[in-house]
């Protein structure tokens, strides 16, 4: 083979290979990236398996939104349809479609705290998953900027551990900033992406909650089942 072919050949052989290289890498790089974001958990399988900072004051059924009764405690009303109005963080003009959000009877029954014993299944899961009970129309949260945020937070069993707390009447939001290991990873991964207004159900593996060694009134290796209402982002 004369040498200037040669040369062309070892030239071509040079790219193809650096071709081959960088496309694996991008590839890799590609799922890595997506196995560290939190699973959308599909209703119709999560519904069935069991036997079956907009601080608001509301008298309809908006999703997540703290309402005040006349003896000043306040409670996390279940989703409302998404064609119903809204005199929370949505609008009639603004309410998501049925594909962004649960129904009545759907969130009603997925906040049920006797149903969250199947999430036990999830107990050695490596990543944070969630159900959009009402998605949001405001600012979007992403890493850096600070949260407000609205919560319930359940073991398994159904025992409430923890919420947001009350002062002067009022439901005080929890801040923290994305990004910042301010709060448990699985809220991390779980609320990243939220938009102001919106409501989720998380369920978070102990490798992203309190691990084995566990928290309080939580015990070790327990998966946590939250509602979070964001509220505001800064």
């Amino acid at each position: 083979m004369p040498s200037k072919s040669r040369l062309l050949f070892s030239i071509g052989s040079i790219v193809a290979i650096a071709v081959i290289f960088v496309g694996g890498y991008l590839l890799w790089n590609h799922i890595q990236s997506k196995n560290k974001q939190p699973q959308k958990m599909n209703l119709t399988s999560s519904t069935s398996s069991s036997s079956n900072k907009d601080k608001t004051s509301s008298t309809g059924s908006t999703a997540g939104t703290f309402t005040e009764n006349s003896q000043n405690n306040s409670q996390l009303n279940t989703a409302q349809s998404s064609n119903s109005s809204s005199s929370g963080s949505t609008n009639s003009q603004n309410s998501p479609s049925p594909s962004d959000s649960t129904s009545s009877a759907q969130a009603a029954q997925l906040l049920n705290p006797s149903t969250f014993a199947q999430y036990n299944k999830y107990v050695n899961a490596t990543s944070a998953m969630y159900i959009n009970l009402l998605s949001g129309t405001g600012t979007e949260l992403t890493s850096g900027h600070e949260a407000a945020v609205y919560y319930k937070g359940w073991l398994t069993n159904g025992k409430l551990f923890d919420e947001s707390q009350e002062k002067n009447g009022q439901m005080q939001p929890l801040d923290f900033t994305l990004g910042a290991h301010q709060v448990i990873p699985g809220w991390e991964e779980g609320m990243d992406g939220m938009k102001v207004g919106g409501v989720r159900l998380l369920i978070i593996p102990p490798s992203l909650g309190y691990g084995a060694a566990g928290q309080g009134p939580i015990p070790g290796n327990s998966v946590l089942i939250f509602q979070v209402q964001l509220a505001a982002v800064q």
